[in-house]
């Protein structure tokens, strides 16, 4: 398993730790990561975390759809509904359901997870409505969010706020980067990118995106800024810039859980069992003969060293 992640797809791992090596310094100094900084070479997974997991859930409706972690359990978001899995991988059960009547929601939405006082919350992306729901599912309550437009991208929860964050789409002169609610919806906080302005016509375009809570703190820029934003309750403040990539590398999900950092692949079983039939080692090869190749996408979950 440790000669199957290249360097490639372990990149960012050192952009994560200098992030926050960055935030736990006293000192207010904006770095700048240019691509030939990351030396491209081989990497031994273990050399950069003590714990892997292979997660291969086991529900005949997963697909691979937006994940939110909670310390026990993980969210996956279908178009059959919020689906909960424990950490092994089993479906436990549902928050909510698909369509129209109390406790429902229906098109595009996003989840975030309230481990303090153990609230799911679903954010209807179409309609900027906030459901409120128990660990078990027991819808709780709904409310309409004051966002400035509708269809933020992602939201997260962190000490009594929700961030919201937006895409980028091109034909809007000052899109917003990202807003910042209390948990029942109120507008606190809003960012508004003065510095782009786009004329009509078609544009490639992602979601502008974050890296994390760091303590409490959010981390978050988009694709036209140079800049990394380190947002908090106080304010934001910038703490690094982009140089020159080509390209950039983005892992599909990075979190962290009681203080440790963890960053999660996602693999479709073929491309797994192919490569790791190909290693010379024999445990891998063996650990191939664990995915079932039918079966659903497989999380491939390691924790960062301290």
């Amino acid at each position: 398993m440790d000669n199957y992640f290249s360097m490639r797809n372990l990149l960012l791992i050192f952009l994560l730790l200098f992030l926050y090596s960055c935030y736990n310094k006293l000192e207010s100094t904006i770095m700048v990561w240019n691509y030939d900084d990351f030396i491209e070479k081989s990497l031994k997974v273990s050399d950069i975390a003590d714990e892997m997991t292979i997660i291969q859930p086991d529900s005949i409706d997963y697909q691979r759809g937006e994940i939110t972690h909670a310390t026990s359990f993980f969210l996956v978001g279908t178009e059959q509904g919020v689906l909960k899995y424990n950490n092994e991988g089993h479906l436990i059960g549902r928050i909510g359901s698909i369509g129209q009547g109390p406790g429902e929601y229906v098109g595009s939405y996003t989840t975030a997870i309230n481990e303090v006082d153990s609230i799911i919350y679903v954010y209807c992306q179409d309609n900027s409505k906030l459901l409120s729901f128990s660990y078990d599912g027991f819808f709780l309550s709904k409310h309409s969010v004051q966002l400035p437009k509708e269809w933020a991208w992602k939201f997260y929860h962190l000490k009594d706020r929700l961030y919201f964050y937006y895409t980028v789409i091109a034909g809007e002169s000052s899109p917003y980067i990202y807003a910042i609610t209390d948990t029942i919806g109120n507008l606190l906080s809003l960012k508004r990118d003065e510095s782009l302005h786009f004329a009509q016509g078609n544009y490639y375009s992602f979601s502008s995106t974050n890296l994390g809570c760091l303590g409490d703190t959010m981390l978050v820029w988009n694709q036209y800024s140079d800049t990394i934003y380190r947002v908090s309750e106080k304010g934001e403040e910038p703490v690094a810039m982009w140089g020159k990539w080509n390209p950039l590398f983005f892992p599909y999900n990075y979190f962290v859980i009681d203080g440790r950092e963890y960053l999660e692949a996602i693999y479709q079983p073929y491309e797994l069992v192919d490569a790791w039939l190909a290693s010379d080692d024999p445990k891998i090869r063996e650990q191939a003969k664990s995915i079932d190749e039918e079966g659903n996408n497989v999380l491939i979950r390691i924790r960062l060293k301290k």
